[in-house]
C-alpha cells in the first residue's frame, strides 16, 4: 500500500503504484474513487 493522506482526521487519499483512490462527496454519501496512470508506447503518462 502507498501513503495515506489525512485531512481534519479523515482520510481523503490513498497513493499506490498504480494511481490513487480519493475521497468523493456525492449526495448519496461519500466514496472512493479509482484514478490510474495508462503509459502509453513513448513512455509518457497519462492519469485516468
Amino acid at each position: 500500500m502507498g501513503a495515506l493522506v489525512y485531512e481534519n482526521g479523515i482520510l481523503n487519499l490513498i497513493h499506490h503504484p498504480e494511481g490513487h483512490s480519493r475521497l468523493s462527496s456525492n449526495p448519496s454519501g461519500d466514496a472512493f474513487v479509482y484514478d490510474y496512470f495508462v503509459k502509453d508506447h513513448l513512455g509518457m503518462y497519462a492519469l485516468r
